[in-house]
């Protein structure tokens, strides 16, 4: 019985752990979050809760149209992205994920802006999707 009660609260002290962990995004991310877009062709998008996220990208119709964060397979994984983030932003560390962008966005298209974050086990999930026509 007090093995039981030992182990228990060896996992309860892991989970209190891990939740802690400012880059774990299910401790302060649904799988779902709000975004905002601001107006304008090089646009600032913001959401909330305001955890980080593991990648960011603008798409139009077409495709890929900019993005911010690290290769899906790249080792060295991290939920380094905070909000806000402004069309064109790129991180000092990273991976090139996309083209260079243009200078800005077409007025009056529409695109979809994409927030990705990464599980504790290293598995990346969307956590939100907007879509927005500047």
């Amino acid at each position: 019985m007090l093995a039981r009660r030992f182990a228990l609260a060896a996992g309860a002290a892991l989970v209190a752990i891990a939740c802690s962990d400012s880059t774990n995004p299910t401790k302060d991310c649904p799988t779902n979050v709000a975004i905002t877009v601001s107006a304008g062709t090089t646009p600032q998008f913001s959401w909330t809760p305001a955890c980080r996220a593991y990648q960011v990208s603008v798409n139009s119709s077409t495709g890929p149209v900019w993005a911010m964060g690290f290769d899906f397979a790249n080792p060295a994984k991290t939920n380094a992205i905070t909000s806000p983030v402004t069309f064109g932003d790129s991180l000092a560390i990273g991976d090139s994920l996309a083209p260079p962008p243009p200078a800005q966005l077409t007025a009056g298209q529409t695109y979809t802006f994409f927030v990705f974050a990464l599980t504790p086990v290293g598995t990346a999930i969307k956590i939100g999707q907007q879509d927005f026509t500047p």
